[in-house]
């Protein structure tokens, strides 16, 4: 399933034309899975695809055959809550497993997603849309009218 999915990515599909090629071929969500084997807790989830949950797997470089640790960490060990660590921190040890997608593929794929725009079809389009960008998160900024 996973190497089938960075194969549609690779020829050009969007994370919405998976989803929608996944729903149609009847493949399970990893909720799906993970409730066969006995995990109840995603309950909610079971069998919807989402363009968030490709995505999430396209971008997951745990498929190069890397581990990557201490993405995240808590504030406090009194409080359950976590922040999400800066990539300098994150601890990756390569090739510890085999890999499902080759590196050269996964960072064309990571290209690909970087240049597609989630943008609504139906939304006014400004004269700088897609220009500005956040300084300290390098995220896109809108523009509210």
């Amino acid at each position: 399933m996973l190497k089938e999915i960075f194969k549609l990515a690779l020829s050009g599909m969007g994370t919405y034309k998976i989803k929608e090629y996944l729903i149609q071929n009847n493949i399970p969500t990893p909720s799906m899975i993970r409730g066969s084997r006995g995990n109840t807790s995603q309950e909610s989830l079971k069998g919807i695809w989402s363009p968030k949950t490709v995505k999430g797997i396209l971008t997951n470089e745990l498929y190069t055959g890397d581990l990557i640790q201490n993405r995240r960490s808590r504030i406090n060990y009194k409080i359950k809550k976590t922040k999400y660590n800066p990539r300098e921190e994150w601890i990756i040890v390569e090739n510890t497993h085999e890999a499902i997608v080759d590196k050269s593929t996964f960072n064309s794929i990571q290209k690909m997603l970087a240049k597609t725009s989630n943008r609504n079809p139906e939304k006014e389009k400004r004269t700088l849309d897609g220009l500005l960008f956040c300084y300290e998160c390098k995220h896109k900024l809108s523009i509210c009218a």
